[in-house]
């Protein structure tokens, strides 16, 4: 087993981004290239494997969105989660959603899960990544305003490095305390 780096996104560094205070912990394994986004309106970081060809495996895209919401009484996770899947399938990208629910972790954080099979990309060609999964993620702090919105996109049903990636993410509030849901896997898998 390679060996993995935790990659931390304080809540303050999103605050000062004019953003909800939510940050997040997550460990990539060695084959993932991390990018932590310093700047902008809602991406935090983006992660891609590719084969020794250079051929993409798959890419992660962790974004935050903002909303009043405790435990999502008003549907704002839904919404996060069907907007990020608009985006990929926005024309003249096609694909059909083929299964979602709702979950809740033992921490109290609630969340969407959303798979769909993306038949055309953006461009309009055949896709090369068909397989998505998004989650919107929302901690159990009242205060924080929002939530963490994944998208992850691969070549095959399965991703080793995706899956250790996604099943490391810890949703972190600015009291400082991060979810932890280590007994317990993030409903992603396909």
């Amino acid at each position: 087993m390679s060996s993995a780096r935790e990659f931390r996104i304080a809540p303050a560094t999103t605050r000062r981004r004019g953003l909800p205070p939510i940050g997040l912990s997550v460990f990539a394994p060695d084959c993932l290239d991390v990018t932590v986004i310093e700047t902008g309106a809602s991406a935090l970081l983006f992660a891609s494997e590719a084969d020794a060809s250079g051929r993409k495996i798959g890419v992660v895209e962790i974004d935050i969105f903002q909303a009043n919401m405790i435990i999502d009484p008003d549907g704002a996770l839904e919404r996060a989660a069907e907007a990020a899947v608009a985006k990929v399938l926005s024309a003249p990208a096609s694909g059909a959603v083929r299964q979602r629910a709702r979950f809740e972790l033992d921490d109290g954080t609630s969340g969407v899960r959303i798979e769909v099979m993306v038949t055309r990309d953006a461009d309009g060609t055949p896709s090369t990544l068909p397989y998505l999964t998004v989650l919107a993620l929302a901690p159990d702090d009242a205060a924080a305003r929002g939530g963490l919105v994944t998208m992850m996109r691969s070549a095959r049903p399965a991703w080793a490095a995706a899956d250790t990636l996604l099943e490391t993410l810890r949703v972190v509030t600015r009291d400082g305390g991060a979810n932890d849901n280590v007994r317990v896997t993030l409903p992603f898998v396909r």
